[in-house]
């Protein structure tokens, strides 16, 4: 990946600094100094002085967001597929309607939908299903 300007402005320490910081989850900077080679006698002193710099802190502000959108990332394609595990539940008949309710409920609240549930009358079931639209039309009625 091609380096930022600020990335350009670093020392190798610094940039070791960052790199090391990032890789901690940006939780112990004295460490992160010590692996980018900083000595022991001065860490301590060297972590304040290279988190006051601009352009590290800029580096360390672009690696933390590096790794949100990793994050992120990574969580859509979980959520895709857990989406895809619900949708084969819904339509597998061999699980039981309650089940396949549930899952077709969780599709249904994920895309919108207030509320979805079953209601037995006299020995019938049906679905009510309430849409996010009806909800805000019904409060903008009352």
């Amino acid at each position: 990946m091609p380096r930022t300007p600020d990335e350009d402005s670093l020392t190798e320490e610094q940039r070791a600094f960052v790199e090391h910081y990032a890789a901690q989850g940006f939780k112990n900077a004295k460490a992160a100094a010590l692996l980018a080679g900083y000595a022991e006698s001065v860490a301590d002193h060297a972590t304040r002085e290279v988190l006051r710099s601009p352009s590290v802190r800029r580096a360390v502000e672009d690696a933390k967001e590096a790794f949100r959108q990793e994050l992120r990332d990574e969580l859509v394609g979980e959520a895709k597929k857990s989406v895809k595990v619900i949708q084969a539940i819904r339509d597998d008949e061999e699980f039981n309607v309650f089940a396949r309710l549930g899952a077709a409920k969780e599709i249904l609240e994920k895309a919108g939908v207030v509320t979805m549930q079953a209601v037995q009358e006299q020995g019938t079931k049906r679905i009510v299903v309430t849409y996010e639209r009806e909800k805000e039309d019904a409060d903008d009625r009352g």
